[in-house]
């Protein structure tokens, strides 16, 4: 229901914004087309350089109507990821994830955490996994919002071991579960956080998350999904001392990165 609001809100004030450019370029036409049939001469004298004529008042209207609502949405978009790169730049990450959801496990729960983002906008606990996000995708298909982030994996190699295909095949069922509820978000997979290999003494099963995110790759491709890679953008530096959480700058930075390969904003 509520996507359902979001997209023909968005739609009419899609064909407000049309219809007001026609009006507006309607008026410019005098109403007494007997008018066009003056001299040139005349025509000129009677308008001044800087006021429309009849027939390029006519040409402007064609154009107008010519414009389909596809167009004036894609406008709208361009204007919002725009603003959205206004906000960013200050470190407003409420304003950039306005419409947007991440769903995940600890990782994610920084996003909060740090303050980032409000809890209205984030779906994760520590040792979330694909085998226990049924509230996590509960709140998103309340919340219907436009843009998702999935980030599972983590504690799912706990689970699955080095099956990576068992890990995949349950993924594929979470994705395909809320694409059925909410056909018109867009949904973005974003790569496993990797440990640090002196995590992988205690917790082993870390040393699976390359293997995983590889799998995440492939299973995107085949699913016609976005993957997000942000294993590229992390360093030593954005590690806890217990090298498997990252800090509240290693947080930021993912959000900018996310934002701009999702189409949020522009670079």
């Amino acid at each position: 229901m509520n996507s359902d609001i979001k997209k023909y809100g968005r739609l009419i004030a899609a064909l407000v914004l049309l219809a007001a450019a026609i009006i507006m370029s309607s008026m410019m036409i005098p109403s007494n087309s007997k008018a066009s049939s003056s001299s040139d001469s005349a025509e000129a004298s009677e308008n001044p350089e800087n006021e429309i004529t009849v027939e390029e008042g006519r040409t402007a209207l064609e154009k107008l109507t010519l414009k389909s609502v596809a167009e004036v949405e894609a406008q709208l978009e361009e204007q919002d990821r725009i603003r959205r790169a206004e906000a960013m730049s200050s470190g407003n990450f409420n304003a950039v994830f306005s419409d947007a959801m991440i769903i995940g496990d600890s990782h994610m729960e920084g996003m909060t955490a740090y303050g980032l983002l409000d809890p209205a906008r984030v779906a994760a606990i520590k040792g979330r996994s694909l085998s226990s996000c049924e509230e996590d995708i509960e709140k998103a298909v309340n919340m219907a919002p436009q843009y998702i982030f999935l980030n599972y994996g983590m504690n799912d190699a706990a689970i699955y071991g080095s099956n990576t295909e068992k890990f995949v095949n349950r993924y594929k069922e979470v994705i395909t579960g809320l694409q059925e509820k909410l056909p018109d978000s867009k949904i973005f997979i974003c790569s496993i956080f990797p440990a640090q290999e002196a995590a992988y003494a205690k917790t082993a099963f870390l040393a699976y998350v390359p293997a995983y995110n590889e799998a995440l790759a492939q299973m995107c491709d085949e699913m016609g999904l976005t993957f997000i890679d942000t294993t590229g953008i992390m360093t030593a530096d954005d590690y806890e001392p217990d090298h498997i959480h990252t800090n509240k700058g290693c947080h930021q930075k993912w959000l900018g990165y996310v934002a701009l390969k999702s189409g949020l904003v522009t670079e």
